[in-house]
């Protein structure tokens, strides 16, 4: 399959912490769009019962708004991960905060993903495409440097506004592929009029 023909998986991660070593994804959340469109094909989402809620970070819990009432249906990790892989399958990973996400997912490849063949490729990205699409590189090569270049700064920048809180996988998710959309709106406009 081209390049060209596979949706684009924009995800987001919520976690209990930064390190993807200690620290587990509590809420993943992902939105497969068309490349040429950026239609939405599908969503993701999926509460992930954490093991280890000992280990979290109390401004991790308050970002993502954890209550162990508000995770009393989730799913445990194997199950939440394998529904993930099984629908970003063959899909290009993307993403507002590429590194931060990409570490959680790999760690969780390599914990739970089946590696039946000897592919170095699957081993290192599961079941999606080689490539990574990070949509802060896009924002600066469209709209140049700015003071601040996280999710929110950006949309506030472009008029869409910031994510609600408390921040949710999917949320934000759908808020990253708003994003996405503008900036690729700014650069037709910007082609057109040059």
């Amino acid at each position: 399959m081209d390049f060209i023909d596979r949706s684009l998986v924009i995800v987001d991660l919520e976690t209990t912490g930064l390190d993807p070593l200690v620290h587990e994804v509590i809420d993943i959340g992902a939105v497969r769009v068309d490349q040429a469109s950026l239609d939405i094909e599908a969503t993701f989402s999926a509460k992930i019962a954490p093991a280890h809620i000992e280990l979290a970070n109390p401004i991790a819990l308050q970002v993502n708004g954890y209550t162990p009432e508000g995770w009393r249906h989730a799913v445990d990790p194997r199950n939440g991960w394998l529904s993930f892989f099984a629908f970003g399958r063959q899909g290009v990973f993307a993403s507002y905060s590429t590194r931060f996400d990409w570490g959680f997912v790999n760690e969780a490849i390599r914990f739970y993903f089946p590696h039946q063949e000897a592919d170095r490729s699957r081993e290192e990205y599961g079941p999606f495409e080689r490539h990574l699409i990070d949509i802060p590189s896009i924002a600066w090569g469209v709209l140049g440097p700015l003071p601040k270049i996280g999710k929110n700064p950006v949309a506030i920048h472009l008029g869409i506004g910031e994510e609600k809180k408390p921040h949710g996988g999917l949320n934000g998710a759908l808020h990253a592929l708003e994003v996405l959309r503008s900036l690729r709106a700014r650069r037709n406009f910007y082609a057109k009029a040059a």
